[in-house]
Parts: C-alpha cells; structure tokens; sequence
C-alpha cells in the first residue's frame, strides 16, 4: 500500500486495539488476516485504489487468543505457543505467554504495517518451526531495502515497533496512533532514528553468520598488528602475509554474504561460503610460523559452525572440505605432519566431529518436519 494510506490504516487499528487494552483485553493474535474492512458510512470501500482504501474502516476480529489483564487463569499448557508465527512477538514464539503483555499486541502492529508497505510478512518460512527461529534470533529486513522510495519516517515507526525487547517498543497503543499522526501530518514522528549500536546490533541479527566472520578475524588482525607494533623487529614481510591472507578472508565473506542475498532460494552460496572458510584457513595456516598446534582446531570449529545453518549436506560437505584442506597443508608443510600418526589422529577427529554434528543436525531436522506438519 502507499505509506500515507497504510499508515492512516493502522491509525485507526492501533486506535482499536489502545480501546481494547483500556478494558484490561489483550488479542495476542492481531495479523491482517483478522482485520476485516468494512466500508464507511455514505462511502464506497474499493480495495483497488487509495482513496477506495481510505473509506474502509478496518475491524478487529477473532479474540478467540485474548487475554484478560489480571487474570491468571489459563487454558493452555506452559509453554504452549499460541498466535501465528509470522506476526507474533518473541516473547510469544518462545512459548511464555505470561510475558505477552501490551506490547506484544504493538509487535504485531508493526508486523502488521511491514506487510502494508512491503507486501510480505517480516519473518518468512515454508517451515513452522524455522519460522519461529527467525522471529526469536533474527531482524526482519528493512523495509527499504524492499521499497527503497518508503519514508524513514514510517519505517522508523515500523522498526519501533518490532523491537526484539518489549521495553523498546512503543510503551502503548496511543502512543503509537500518535507517533502516525505526527508521520500524517508530515511531522517528525518521536520513533528516532536508533544509536549507532542499536543500529550495529539490528545488523548483527540481520547478517549473523557475516557478523561472526568479520569479528573473529577483526581480532586476530588487530592482536596481529599490535604484536607488531610492540616487536617491530619482527620480519615484516611475515606480517604482511599474514595480514593479507586474514584481510582476504575478510573480503571473501562480505563476497559470500552478497551471494547469499541474492541467490536467497538456493542453497550453492553457503557450500561456496564453506569451501572458501576452509581454503582460506588453510591459506592462513601456511602462513603462520610453525608449529601450528592448537590453531589447526580451526577445522573443527568450522564444521560446528556449519551445523549452524541446520542443513546436514552441508555439515557433511564441510567435514569433507576441511579434511581435504588439513591433507592439503600437510603436503604443503610436511613437517606439520609428523609424527604421521599425530597427522591420522587429526583427521579421524575432524571425521567424528563431522559424525557427531551431522547427526545432531539431521535430528533437528526431523523434530522441525515433524512439528511443523503438527
């Protein structure tokens, strides 16, 4: 929808639901598919243009999921997930309804007003379940990034809302129905632009696995560089080698994390992303002065990381890569291989560790079918 008209739809929503919670109701289950819109009096209510949509008057339905303020009594098991995955708050898709108070009715405000400006819900899964891990641990895309023309105004409105903390969010229904009035009125709206670690934390979210890459090999780099800086009479051709290999990576990632962007619908960027980590890593290791020692566990922390994703192909591909890798550097530094049985041993290991996760992930997998056909 046009942003003008979204927002002076769920004007007149947010107005409704601030009346319910002024009678101590909260719905717990507010998506557009309970909005039914009715024309106004004296007004023909067409759906297909703006001004059809500016004379429907939205009505809130369905209270079959509400709750009385106050009341302790509850019909359900602890635990017991209630509402619909993608519009529901965090703390509603973790299963602890006595926290989904007020704002978990705002939440679903602003999941409501995403799917007015973007088309699509903020969180997306053919998966019940993965669904549900996406609205507990991720940010949704920003609205721009799907409507680059939108307003910061509602989008900042809309982000607001949807805050992974209930203190974060707007601290009522009013409030809310004020901050769009403002946006109407072309005024700027109290939903601030975030802080710039509100900002880096969404993004972390956002792009976790980047996230992780760029933090583990920031570190090295700047314990690298300080290492240097304190022994200046270290060679510095080693230095910049090993720089360069860690800089690589980096740029690496940020490459794999554009392919995954836009290849979202298939899987082949995260099996490039995985064989990347383990040559690079190897890369890096024929860099580093001898011996190795801990640092060839590097190997076994990207094959537990890549249980991450949930995909067992992919576990057993990153096994197989990093075992590739580690016969790979040991033919390039033989040394690093003796005695040979220490060389056996760390390939077994990585073998077992690759078992291990494989099948834990494969067990996940089966819980997730099995519960989201529930």
């Amino acid at each position: 929808m046009p942003p003008l008209v979204a927002a002076r739809l769920l004007r007149k929503i947010a107005a409704a639901v601030a009346y319910a919670h002024s009678c101590g109701v909260i719905h717990r289950d507010l998506k557009p598919g309970n909005i039914l819109l009715a024309p106004a009096a004296d007004a023909n209510c067409d759906l297909s243009t703006s001004e059809g949509l500016d004379a429907c008057e939205p009505k809130i339905t369905d209270f079959g999921l509400a709750k009385r303020l106050g009341d302790g009594a509850e019909l359900t098991m602890t635990g017991q997930i209630l509402g619909t995955p993608s519009y529901m708050p965090p703390e509603q898709a973790s299963g602890y309804r006595h926290n989904a108070g007020p704002a978990a009715d705002i939440y679903s405000l602003g999941a409501i007003l995403y799917a007015m400006l973007t088309g699509q819900a903020p969180f997306v899964s053919d998966n019940p379940v993965e669904l549900i891990l996406h609205v507990i641990e991720r940010e949704p895309l920003l609205p721009r990034s799907l409507v680059p023309h939108l307003p910061r105004a509602v989008e900042s409105i809309c982000l607001k809302c949807l805050e992974k903390n209930p203190k974060d969010r707007y601290p009522s229904a009013t409030r809310l129905a004020d901050d769009l009035d403002r946006f109407l009125r072309h005024e700027p709206p109290l939903a601030r632009r975030p802080t710039t670690m509100h900002r880096l934390r969404r993004w972390v979210r956002r792009k976790p696995v980047l996230a992780a890459h760029l933090i583990g090999l920031a570190v090295p780099l700047v314990v690298g560089q300080m290492i240097f800086l304190a022994h200046p009479a270290r060679e510095l051709g080693y230095h910049l080698r090993l720089c360069g290999m860690l800089a690589l990576w980096i740029a690496a990632s940020v490459v794999c994390q554009w392919l995954f962007e836009q290849r979202r619908a298939t899987n082949w960027p995260l099996y490039a992303w995985a064989a990347a980590d383990t040559l690079l890593l190897t890369g890096t290791l024929c860099q580093m002065a001898r011996p190795l020692g801990l640092f060839v566990g590097g190997y076994l922390v990207l094959v537990a990381i890549s249980a991450l994703a949930g995909k067992t192909n992919l576990v057993i591909f990153t096994t197989l890569s990093s075992m590739f890798a580690l016969l790979l550097l040991f033919l390039l530094r033989p040394e690093e291989a003796l005695p040979l049985h220490y060389a056996l041993f760390a390939q077994v290991t990585i073998a077992l560790a690759g078992l291990a996760v494989g099948y834990q992930a494969w067990r996940m997998n089966v819980l997730r079918e099995y519960y989201g056909e529930r």
